[in-house]
């Protein structure tokens, strides 16, 4: 454990340092993002006809905008916004043609361990039900091993939404590096860095 939260730090360390060259900031930020967004892959689309419904976590319009065309596409999802902000915030980022009575928004989430406990306490799940997890690429294998922890399983839908600015994407990437290893050692991840997602 102590070698895993050691090399996060050196990591952040060093990224943060390169990242002071503007002529090398793009690079490290692909260097520190690419192992986090290529973790886990999206379900292939035409399966989403045996899925029961998405669950959104907040944190940027990009996630609520992709939301909001699979369940016009898939008029069986139910949609569980989780942590997204106010509702008439939410609606705007859906979009119109969605019927309110598929949609439950949770406001009392402020972070992705809440998203998962809350996630996983008002869906309600029946047995065999298979729900869809969507939220950044960055964010995805935080968020898989909250939700593994509290023990939901769930299939991915990331979204590739990561700041431009080489400076934003390293510190929005790092976020995510130190939140994982933060989690794992309070026990609120189900590992360091989660593998293949479950199905």
């Amino acid at each position: 454990m102590t070698a895993g939260i050691v090399l996060v730090l050196q990591l952040a360390f060093m990224a943060h340092a390169i990242s002071l060259s503007s002529s090398v900031g793009g690079r490290v930020a692909k260097m520190v993002a690419q192992p986090l967004e290529s973790r886990f892959q999206r379900l292939p689309e035409h399966e989403l006809a045996g899925v029961k419904g998405l669950v959104v976590l907040g944190g940027g319009i990009e996630r609520l905008r992709e939301a909001g065309r699979l369940a016009r596409r898939w008029p069986h999802l139910r949609v569980f916004v989780s942590g997204a902000g106010p509702h008439a915030q939410v609606w705007h980022g859906l979009g119109a043609g969605i019927d309110p009575a598929r949609v439950t928004i949770e406001t009392l989430s402020q972070t992705t361990y809440e998203n998962a406990r809350n996630s996983s306490r008002l869906v309600e799940r029946q047995a065999g039900e298979r729900w869809l997890l969507l939220t950044s690429a960055v964010h995805m294998p935080r968020s898989v091993a909250v939700f593994r922890r509290v023990g939901f399983d769930v299939l991915t839908w990331p979204v590739a939404d990561l700041p431009e600015a080489p400076e934003s994407a390293i510190r929005s990437s790092l976020h995510e590096w130190m939140g994982l290893a933060w989690y794992w050692v309070r026990g609120r991840g189900s590992e360091l860095l989660p593998t293949a997602q479950l199905g």
